[in-house]
């Protein structure tokens, strides 16, 4: 989820968003893709470098689309058939939204929404409440990381 120039630290805050079992039947995928942008876009004043579809949307394992190549495969090819969604501007903001992932005898969809806590300001109120509609949240958290990169490991400390 993170991609972190080698030698560097960082404080980042989540918020996770959860939609679990029957709940799931409402999530709108197209209007909850809608408003993750709206909040990039209000909150971080634009929208992630990198995009990916997982999925059958022609998109190489591994790599990653622009903005206007995101939408247009949306666009074009609906919002049926993938299972994830990413976006991500490196060393400073992004989401991941994932669909029917299993847990025991539950399914859940999962939103995140992250951004470096030094550089943002942000409304977690705003995005939860617009996000609530479209996602149909039935519980989430918000949590505060300390990452530290380097060489071409990545360690994860938590506050």
């Amino acid at each position: 989820m993170f991609k972190l120039k080698k030698n560097t630290e960082n404080e980042f805050t989540a918020i996770k968003l959860y939609s679990i079992d029957s709940d799931q039947n409402s999530i709108k995928r197209d209007a909850t893709i809608d408003c993750v942008l709206q909040i990039m876009e209000l909150q971080f004043n634009g929208y992630p470098d990198e995009f990916d579809i997982h999925g059958p949307y022609g998109i190489k394992k591994g790599s990653s689309v622009k903005i206007e190549s995101f939408k247009k495969k949306l666009s074009q090819k609906g919002h049926e058939k993938y299972y994830a969604l990413d976006g991500l501007s490196h060393d400073e903001f992004g989401f991941h939204i994932s669909y029917a992932n299993k847990f025991k005898d539950h399914t859940y969809s999962e939103l995140i929404i992250w951004w470096r806590s030094d550089k943002y300001k942000v409304d977690q109120v705003s995005i939860i409440n617009k996000l609530s509609r479209p996602f149909c949240v039935s519980s989430g958290y918000e949590i505060e990381l300390l990452i530290w990169a380097k060489t071409s490991r990545q360690e994860f400390l938590y506050n």
